[in-house]
């Protein structure tokens, strides 16, 4: 088996399980202004969950 297949296997870790180890790394998008989440928001993570990401890590947000 060719090392990048176990890209596709599933992992777990402790409580976390995902479908694959493909993994999504934070990136600030500024699509939420005022630190809101916006539907643009919404929009662009459902897009990469879509397509097949087993770990998507979300941006910062500042709490207030």
């Amino acid at each position: 088996m060719p090392a990048i297949d176990s890209l596709f296997h599933p992992f777990s870790l402790k409580s976390l399980s995902t479908e694959n180890r493909v993994v999504m790394a934070p990136m600030t998008r500024n699509h939420s202004p005022d630190n809101i989440p916006s539907e643009a928001s919404a929009a662009y993570y459902r897009r990469r969950a879509a397509g097949g990401v087993g770990l998507i890590i979300t941006e910062g947000t500042c709490p207030n």
